[in-house]
């Protein structure tokens, strides 16, 4: 947005990311809490809604894996969340322009853990518009790790079980 539109009097901002948001962990609200900081120091006076988008369970299938948590849970748990306005079930893996103008929104958040490639396939209109923003990818926690601790936790416990002898 130009600074034409703020001198107009621009008071609000809407932020898009998407997730699948999976055992919904750490990593996940210091990647929330960076996308609308950055949005924040660009437009200081400005507030900053937020919408995040939940992949539904047969897509993130197919795009990582089958999420442990459904989709109904996913959604109770991030809409609980206070700095989060609106949640968007079963939002599309590809943010097209015509998603962005039905939500009103402005710019989209996405961890740097991205290739060109995939930024390109995910979310080229975001980047032709010039609303994406790149947020730093949170190092050590993701599902992924979690659920491998799960399973060396359970390996672990099985081990020293006396019902394993």
């Amino acid at each position: 947005m130009s600074t034409a539109e703020e001198e107009l009097g621009r008071t609000t901002y809407t932020l898009y990311a998407d997730m699948v948001g999976d055992l919904f962990h750490a990593g996940h609200v210091a990647f929330i809490t960076k996308a609308k900081r950055t949005l924040k120091e660009k437009y200081p006076k400005a507030a900053i809604r937020l919408i995040i988008g939940l992949v539904g369970d047969e897509v993130a299938a197919a795009y990582k894996r089958q999420p442990i948590l459904r989709l109904e849970e996913r959604v109770a748990l991030v809409s609980e969340l206070r700095c989060v306005d609106e949640v968007v079930e079963n939002c599309p893996l590809v943010t097209t322009g015509e998603f962005m103008d039905a939500h009103g929104i402005d710019f989209v958040a996405h961890g740097d853990d991205y290739s060109d490639e995939a930024m390109k396939k995910y979310y080229s209109e975001p980047v032709a518009r010039g609303a994406m923003i790149s947020v730093d990818y949170t190092p050590g926690i993701s599902t992924s790790d979690i659920i491998q601790r799960c399973y060396q936790s359970v390996a672990k416990t099985l081990e020293v079980s006396p019902t394993s002898e």
